[in-house]
């Protein structure tokens, strides 16, 4: 180990040592050196608590303090005692294991100390770059989005210059090296530096003035500027490697010369950076063919060997050698190589001295060349004579050396060694003499000299450039960068990949590159990578083949189906069998993508995509000769009317060849995602395989391009890229994002327009570059707020127009390209080479297609037009001019593309956000001139900025979408091209979760007002039982309603203005704000039509209310004056009872005789005489006859024939000649189904209102029945107008309803309302308890004694309705968060009821649930809560308990208010009850019409009737507490209303079924606007499909059949092609029937089920069930269920 490497690990430990304590590296490093001499770990055995002190002035705060206390140990301080001699040993051990490193230390102590020092450092201070010092500055710190890019303004501080330039140069503006910092201070002082005080000077005061100039007179600042190339090269020493090879990218495209020698002032070597050439390329043409036979070069100049032209000068010198090396490369138009005339250059640069630069000449093939080669040109910095390791190197590697020099300083003896050493070698020279005009011409052809004093810069440079151009035909000398590398090695030169990580990513790619040395280019990806050859293409094919099933033969589209999904798994099974075991070039790769570190991992890929370009460059490069001369000899042929088929059979086969010999890193990241997705389907996962999208997922995170498309197969590996993505979220959290992309023509600069916007490095070349998609995240830099995202997702496309995909389809393709390109970004950039319209059409019109199928899914992109390599635009007008013509051509297009995608649109503003002042730009050529040597125009760059300033402003301000609705937003978009249709096919999954969402909330919003809406209308119903309220008027249900309304509609405005997806949820916000306001109009109508029901029979009952108390104090008297008579006689209970038996019954009798004797309605003659008044007698007379309206109790099809007729039109045309879902009138026997469905469950309600509400029988009733059922027949569509009801219909409805509702629940109504109102029944009732009170007074118990006794029994049952009428709402709100099945939305309703189906078995409630979905639900929910209550029993008596304890408390409260200061008093009984029932209010049922017959009565020992009520209730309590020991002891229709009945209404959502497979709509809002949906829809089979003319089932599904060429006969008897199902009619145009991929697998399993009972059910039969639905096990089907 070197004594370099040694320190830097000790400086290393350091610096993580300080890190694990919090402490910053960069600023307690140097502190704990220049304080404590401390520069290693080890050091911190020997502090105390005086070097604490010391740091303690260097702390910015508190917690800084506690940190070096803890890392200073001194917790243990003040010192314990320990062994002196061990202390002494332990020191002496550690003394001698780090002697040796003492003397190293110290001289590098002694080194940092210099450094310190430096002016070097002090640059790196300045500039602000010291903590990326040394090599730290990595590619996530300047590929950002930061400031710069947003306002294109000069830095403020010298810190600021770094970063400022690095964004100048990524975005290609060569004017990075012309930055300045400008402040108000520094424009002050030179603009005012020079104003004379003096009004008037002669002229001999203004030539002498400065001839007597002082040191003070001279303007002096605090510190010296900057030389530019020093801020360039303090980035140099700052940046890793990666980051250098990058920028060394950049400073190339600008044409600037690239450092080749770099002397390190920090550590006295010199640095050789080869890895930055490594992925350098130069392109050129030469005059002349080469010997490979081509003009035109694109070669990587690390390979590519050129001859060196070298310059050095001694001494300082006149004129610029930088100056005269611009003239030679490109006639001085571009400073090429930075020199004193530019700005920002001053007298002296730190960093440059001693740098040796490199730039190229390239020939342009043209006459007027510079030179005709390509030729490598060096320029050494400084004085060559202060350098003399770089001009070793340079003698060694030039092939021409000019020198620059004066005669002085060639004398010297530095001098005169250099200029010796050239002369003697045999490399030829040029003496360029800086002081001389005239030279005396030699005859020495190796040795030229040229004057350069006083000369005309044209004729030096002409006479310089013949000279070289001589003298290099005479050198015959050439090298490339890498061995120019060699020769700086032997010199003791650091090469950069010296470095160990360098040479391992290195020997790593070289071991992966081996295998494929030697084969066949075109066979390469065959072999190594075969799971994305044919295996992988036939795949793609046989996924799009599912979406486009088509009618074939006898075979059914689901037998299609499943036969695809076969050969699809037999494809990945293949390529499992392929994949496992991994061959040695994958193994290879994910070995070294795995543990490795992100530098290496970046290093790696470097190098393989070096190694794969040095592969393949020169097969590829014959390949693309050959097509073009077969090309050639094609067109030649044709002009002669000569056949070409050989020749176009050749080229094509020679054109397969070259496309399958493209290899690249993208390739095998393409061959992990394919690995990973085929190994996904089977069972056994290796974790190896499993951790692939973590590789990717680090790639893409540190900026590298991944594939988003499969640029071979135009195929998306959805999986893959989901899975990617999620790893990525899992590192960076759910980041938001905002996406754009950029669509055009091939080869219209495309990938060079976002490399410039952003310095990316996507390839960019003439042709094809990018295949496919690619995506790369920018990080957006924390410090800018304006910028809602934390991250820019840039995706790079392939071109449209591809000459290589003209034969395939190419506009499809295309159009399927822009599609998903334009949909998934909320920006699209559209490129458009120049402002021809003939050029832009065909690309408008693709995009506009593109823009009008987003409008019609409700999706918003937005787009940017980009004109490039347009003239210089100076007149505003010109502009205005071009916008106008884009504007008139895009309008007219947009209606051309309207008519074929059926849209009513005429302006292209109308289908996007669109300004065409703003969206429109116009950018000069990318080049100031020709290539190869022209510079980027700087236009160019200005043009990039303002768009990028633009899209960075307000463009970016809605649609942003976080990571991981961006991977679902891929999945819909994708799973809606493979379809034919993409419209159709859409399905926006980010807009249905929103909606599920936006259900959820909706659910607790109705929740909570209906639970409002109970508390309430019992609060009310407690006021009327209590006579407080007694008419309509003085209660107002709305107005106790409204409070809660307007605070939860409240909530709904904060939720659409606030949620994450408001965007998307605005389309939703009115419809949601009329349902809830329609909720709460109808719980307000159904509480009140409730309430008013109650009241009418409390006010129609108060006769008997009256009678009753009359009775009862009659009672109450008659009993105690018995009891009087008996007190003392001692007698038996049963002497008692038979005494109060006896009075009871005389009683009896005597009131019997005087009440009218009660009469009995006759329910079934009521039913009679109103069916008779309303239906045909006849009808009537013989449906009782026949009992045909008994058929109605079980509904099946067909059953309905009898009572409809057929329209005349519909008898005619009742023939179907393709594939019908339903026979001639099954559907309208559905209908009829639905009908009779429908009626029962108003009936039923109607008739459960009734009860609910307590009220007596009345005639009236039937009447209502009878109506309500007409209502719904006169209501009914009849199927669109198919036929007409007969009257028979609703008279055997009616009839029906009677015989098996109204009238055996009318009696038992009746029956209970005569048994709570009737007084004899009444009392009758309370038999037993005037027994009790009268035992009581016989046994010579006192009145109050009595009281407080029936007091405490009258409360306990008024307590014990108060539990169950308060326990109902907590009760039901728990079982509707605790059930599973009944806590989430419809969907999830539906799942429950179909996992319950599925355990029983059982045919007829599989039927009855898919006719008649709601009346299965609520049957599902009344057993669900039932089970609760069997299952959850502690919780719910826990409520019973927790309730009786709460209002014991609130009845014990009013008591004791009640009888306050009235202790030594007598209270009548009725005014305690007054005082006591308003202290209750209606915290009870409890009044004083419960204590008739005490009234009258006085409490004489106010304290003992106290303290006896109290006890009282304490046992009240108990007993009432015993009764809920468990569900056994207590009566569930006790509550006023049921649990299920109340879920059943707040789980109630759409209940419209499917046309053709009756799947329910699973919104969980009723009323919901927009379309019905469904995610599963089901076989046709379960409603009796079948093929025309045959009895035999179809197994179609119909988000199947929707995509097929089938057709449906609708209600008009039209054919409508299942593709245009909406046209059937409003039940169809009221769907939206997505194709779907993924199928609920219980109706496979329910059709092979129950084939049987199928068949027997609809009398027809199965021919084509698919294989793979009998494999279909319940545990599959359970778990598809349970998800």
């Amino acid at each position: 180990m070197s004594e370099h490497t040694e320190y830097e690990q000790e400086t290393e430990g350091l610096q993580k040592h300080l890190k694990e304590f919090g402490l910053d590296p960069a600023y307690w490093q140097p502190k704990l050196k220049e304080e404590l001499g401390i520069v290693s770990v080890q050091a911190f055995s020997y502090v105390g608590k005086e070097d604490y002190e010391e740091l303690l002035p260097h702390c910015k705060a508190n917690w800084e303090k506690r940190a070096l206390k803890n890392m200073f140990k001194l917790k243990d301080y003040p010192y314990q005692k320990t062994n002196a001699g061990t202390n002494i040993q332990n020191v002496e051990t550690e003394l001698k294991a780090s002697f040796k490193r003492s003397t190293l230390i110290k001289r590098k102590i002694n080194e940092y100390s210099a450094l310190t020092d430096s002016p070097f450092i002090g640059v790196i201070e300045r500039l602000g770059l010291k903590s990326f010092y040394p090599k730290k500055l990595t590619m996530s710190d300047i590929l950002v989005i930061d400031k710069f890019s947003l306002h294109d303004s000069l830095p403020s501080t010298e810190q600021e210059l770094p970063f400022c330039f690095l964004q100048k140069l990524l975005i290609g503006d060569y004017r990075a090296r012309e930055i300045t910092i400008e402040t108000t201070e520094k424009k002050s002082k030179s603009s005012l530096s020079n104003i004379h005080r003096k009004r008037v000077m002669d002229v001999e005061d203004l030539l002498n003035e400065d001839c007597s100039i002082q040191d003070y007179d001279i303007s002096t600042e605090d510190q010296t500027n900057l030389h530019f190339m020093d801020v360039q090269m303090a980035v140099y020493h700052c940046a890793d490697m990666s980051v250098w090879q990058y920028i060394t990218s950049k400073l190339s495209f600008c044409q600037f010369a690239l450092p080749l020698l770099v002397p390190n002032p920090f550590a006295n070597h010199i640095e050789f950076p080869l890895w930055s050439f490594q992925l350098l390329k130069k392109s050129w043409k030469n005059l002349i063919k080469s010997e490979s036979g081509f003009k035109g070069r694109n070669q990587n100049v690390c390979k590519t060997p050129a001859p060196v032209v070298s310059f050095i000068r001694l001494g300082p010198c006149s004129s610029s050698k930088s100056q005269v090396l611009n003239g030679l490369l490109n006639k001085g138009k571009h400073s090429t190589f930075h020199h004193r005339d530019c700005k920002g250059a001053e007298e002296k640069s730190l960093f440059m001295d001693g740098v040796v630069e490199i730039s190229w000449f390239c020939p342009a093939g043209k006459e007027d060349d510079q030179f005709n080669e390509f030729i490598a040109f060096m320029n050494l910095r400084g004085d060559a004579k202060e350098h003399h390791k770089q001009c070793e190197f340079l003698f060694e590697i030039s092939s021409v050396n000019v020198v620059v020099f004066k005669d002085s300083h060639a004398k010297d003896s530095k001098g005169k060694d250099i200029l010796q050493k050239l002369l003697k070698s045999p490399t030829p020279l040029i003496c360029l003499l800086d002081d001389k005009e005239k030279v005396l011409k030699r005859s020495h052809e190796p040795i030229v000299k040229i004057p350069l004093l006083n000369r005309n810069q044209a004729d030096l440079l002409q006479e310089l450039t013949a000279s070289i151009q001589h003298l290099l035909v005479k050198s015959q000398r050439s090298l490339n960068i890498q061995q120019c590398a060699d020769v700086a090695r032997k010199l003791g030169v650091k090469v950069d990949e010296d470095d160990e990580k360098c040479k391992e990513a290195k020997a790593a790619a070289e071991s992966l590159v081996k295998p494929l040395r030697g084969q066949l280019l075109c066979s390469v990806k065959e072999k190594f990578f075969p799971l994305q050859g044919d295996l992988w293409h036939n795949w793609c094919k046989k996924n799009k083949e599912l979406t486009r099933l088509q009618v074939n033969g006898n075979r059914s589209l689901e037998r299609q189906r499943s036969d695809i999904e076969n050969e699809k798994n037999k494809l990945k099974k293949e390529q499992c069998r392929r994949v496992d075991p991994l061959n040695v070039v994958m193994k290879c790769f994910i070995e070294n993508l795995n543990p490795k570190s992100l530098k290496s991992k970046r290093l790696f890929l470097n190098w393989l995509g070096i190694a794969f370009d040095e592969l393949t460059c020169d097969d590829r490069l014959k390949m693309e000769h050959e097509l073009t001369l077969i090309w050639s000899q094609m067109e030649e042929l044709k002009e002669k009317d000569v056949k070409t088929d050989s020749l176009k059979q050749e080229f094509e086969e020679k054109s397969a060849m070259f496309m399958a010999s493209s290899l690249g890193v993208e390739h095998v990241l393409r061959e992990l995602g394919q690995m990973y997705e085929a190994l996904l389907t089977q069972q056994e996962k290796k974790e190896i395989f499993m951790s692939l999208p973590e590789l990717a997922a680090d790639l893409m995170i540190s900026g590298y391009p991944i594939e988003l498309m499969d640029g071979d197969s135009s195929h998306i590996p959805v999986t893959w890229v989901s899975d990617v993505l999620e790893q990525v979220i899992e590192k960076l959290s759910d980041k938001r994002i905002f996406v754009l992309s950029v669509l055009g023509i091939q080869s219209t600069g495309k990938s060079t327009l976002l490399n410039t916007m952003f310095g990316l490095q996507f390839a960019t070349s003439t042709g094809r570059c990018t295949r496919g998609a690619f995506m790369q995240l920018i990080k957006i830099k924390e410090d800018l707020l304006d910028l809602d995202f934390d991250y820019l997702l840039v995706v790079d496309t392939e071109g449209l127009r591809a000459l290589e995909l003209v034969d395939k389809g190419t506009l499809k393709h295309d159009n399927e390209l822009a599609t998903f390109v334009i949909g998934i970004a909320n920006l699209t950039l559209i490129n458009i080479f120049g402002e021809n319209p003939s050029d832009m059409q065909d690309i408008l019109e693709i995009v506009i297609q593109a823009f009008l199928r987003m409008k019609k899914v409700r999706l918003s992109p937005s787009c940017c037009f980009v004109h490039q390599n347009v003239g210089e635009i100076t007149a505003g007008e010109a502009n205005m001019e071009g916008r106008r013509r884009l504007e008139e051509r895009l309008d007219f297009m947009t209606q051309t593309a309207a008519k074929q995608e059926v849209c009513d649109v005429t302006h292209f503003k109308d289908v996007i956000r669109f300004d065409i002042n703003r969206h429109v730009h116009y950018f000069s050529h990318i080049w100031e001139e020709s290539p190869p040597m022209a510079p980027p125009n700087p236009n160019y760059s200005e043009h990039v900025q303002k768009l990028k300033q633009m899209l960075l402003s307000k463009e970016m301000k809605e649609g942003i979408l976080k990571i991981s609705e961006f991977k679902i937003h891929v999945e819909d978009l994708w799973s809606a091209l493979l379809d034919e249709d993409f419209v159709f096919s859409f399905k926006n999954t980010l807009e249905v979760t929103a909606y599920r969402r936006l259900e959820e909330e909706y659910r607790k919003w109705s929740w909570k007002l209906r639970k409002h809406m109970l508390e309430t209308e019992n609060q009310i119903h407690s006021s009327i039982e209590n006579n407080k309220l007694k008419r309509k008027e003085e209660f107002n249900l709305e107005g106790e309603v409204n409070k809660k309304y307007e605070t939860l509609a409240q909530k709904i405005e904060e939720y659409f203005a606030k949620d994450k997806d408001k965007d998307l949820m605005v389309q939703w916000k009115e419809r949601t704000r009329l349902n809830f306001k329609d909720l709460k109009i109808d719980l307000v109508k159904v509480a009140e039509r409730r309430l008013n029901e109650f009241m009418k029979m409390k006010e129609g009952v108060r006769n008997l209310e009256e009678k009753k108390g009359k009775y009862e104090e009659e009672l109450m008297k008659m009993s105690r004056e018995l009891a009087l008579e008996l007190k003392g006689k001692d007698l038996q209970d049963q002497e008692l009872e038979n005494k109060f038996e006896k009075m009871w019954t005389e009683w009896v009798t005597r009131v019997k005789a005087e009440m009218p004797p009660p009469i009995q309605p006759n329910i079934e003659m009521d039913v009679e005489k109103v069916l008779n008044e309303k239906y045909d007698m006849k009808i009537i007379r013989s449906s009782k006859d026949t009992k045909s309206h008994k058929k109605l109790k079980q509904i099946k099809l067909n059953d309905f024939s009898v009572y409809i007729n057929m329209k005349l039109q519909c008898k005619i045309l009742n023939v179907v000649k393709y594939v019908s879902t339903f026979k001639s009138n099954d559907q309208d026997h559905q209908c009829m189904s639905d009908l009779t469905s429908r009626i029962k469950q108003d009936i039923y309600g109607y008739i459960k209102d009734k009860e609910e509400a307590r009220v007596d029988y009345n005639e009236s009733y039937i009447h209502e029945i009878v109506k309500k059922i007409e209502d719904h027949v006169k209501l009914f569509d009849c199927n669109g107008g198919r036929f007409d009801i007969r009257n028979e219909y609703p008279a055997d409805m009616a009839l029906l309803l009677c015989e098996e509702a109204v009238v055996p629940r009318f009696k038992e109504m009746h029956h209970k309302f005569q048994k709570a109102n009737n007084p004899i029944e009444y009392l009758d009732s309370k038999k037993g308890e005037y027994l009790k009170s009268f035992k009581m007074f016989s046994t010579g118990a006192i009145a109050t004694a009595v009281l407080a006794v029936t007091v405490a029994e009258k409360l306990k049952l008024a307590i014990r309705e108060e539990v169950y009428d308060r326990s109902l709402i907590m009760i039901t709100g728990e079982i509707k968060c605790n059930d599973p099945a009944l806590r989430g939305n419809q969907s999830n309703l539906e799942n429950h009821i179909l996992l319950a189906l599925v355990k029983e078995r059982n045919f007829d409630k599989f039927m009855l649930y898919i006719r008649s979905p709601k009346k299965h639900c609520a049957k599902f929910i009344k057993t669900r809560v039932k089970e609760y209550f069997a299952q959850r029993n502690e919780e719910i008596l826990f409520i019973f308990r927790h309730r009786i304890h709460q209002i014991k408390v609130s009845v014990c409260t009013a008591f004791l208010k009640s009888v306050k200061n009235s202790e030594n008093e007598n209270i009548q009984i009725s005014a305690w009850l007054d005082r006591f029932c308003s202290a209750l209010g209606d915290k009870i049922v409890f009044s004083k019409s419960n204590m008739r017959g005490y009234d009258s009565d006085t409490i004489l020992d106010v304290r003992f009737f106290k303290e006896r009520i109290t006890t009282l209730l304490e046992t009240v309590a108990a007993d009432l507490m015993s009764e809920f020991n468990d569900l056994d002891s207590f009566d569930r229709s006790a509550f006023r209303r049921q649990p299920h009945d109340i879920l059943t209404e707040q789980l109630s959502g759409c209940w419209v079924q499917c046309p053709f497979c009756l799947a329910t709509c699973e919104s969980t809002i009723p009323n919901h606007g927009g379309q019905h949906s469904v995610r599963f829809h089901r076989p046709k089979v379960l409603w009796g499909g079948h093929w025309q003319k045959t009895d035999h089932f179809v197994t179609d599904n119909c988000s199947t059949i929707v995509q097929s060429n089938c057709q449906f006969l609708n209600h008009e008897d039209k054919y409508i092609p299942y593709k245009q199902y909406h046209l059937g009619g409003p039940r169809y145009e009221s769907w939206s029937i997505t194709p779907e991929r993924e199928f609920q697998p219980i109706w496979k399993w329910f059709v092979c089920q129950f084939k049987s009972d199928l068949e027997k059910h609809y009398k027809l039969q199965f021919t084509d069930i698919p294989k793979q639905w009998n494999e279909i096990k319940d545990k599959e089907v359970i778990k598809s269920l349970s998800k």
